[in-house]
């Protein structure tokens, strides 16, 4: 990925980056039940986990990252500021970039994410490339249902499946 263009840039994530974000409210849970996780990811400790922010016109327009599963699968995820409301091509742009970047690496063979089950993040998964395997009902203990969403390498082809 190119680390910068005319408006955006991305960098390292740093846990100062949410100071500066305006969360989703479907967010806003998400990152407090797993701040321990975002933490170590400020870190740099490994070649298999990887978080960075997309700066957009100055400000955090959203935080991404991946970690190693084992067996070929990275688990990713996606954090928005609510600016991805005014700038959604640039958004899904920036993340289907970085979905092919990781798709590029010879250890994956899966990517997958799990979502607040939403009509708009529906939406934006599907266009990003992802097809929904499950619902998740009352997942990761917020009494909310989830979606799993994933992209498979078979044959040597990524595929939507």
């Amino acid at each position: 990925m190119s680390p910068t263009h005319r408006k955006y840039s991305y960098r390292p994530f740093q846990l100062s980056d949410l100071d500066w974000m305006d969360l989703l409210e479907a967010e806003k849970k998400v990152v407090s039940n797993n701040a321990e996780l975002l933490r170590g990811f400020a870190t740099k400790d490994n070649t298999r986990k990887s978080c960075f922010v997309v700066i957009y016109m100055g400000r955090p327009l959203f935080i991404a990252g991946y970690y190693d599963l084992g067996d070929g699968a990275a688990q990713i995820f996606i954090i928005p500021d609510k600016r991805v409301l005014e700038h959604p091509k640039v958004f899904i742009r920036n993340v289907i970039r970085w979905r092919l970047w990781l798709e590029r690496r010879p250890w994956c063979s899966r990517i997958q994410t799990t979502s607040v089950a939403n009509e708009l993040i529906d939406r934006w998964m599907e266009a990003m490339g992802f097809v929904c395997e499950r619902e998740l009902n009352q997942y990761n203990g917020t009494g909310q249902d989830y979606k799993l969403w994933s992209r498979v390498k078979l044959d040597g082809i990524w595929r939507a499946i």
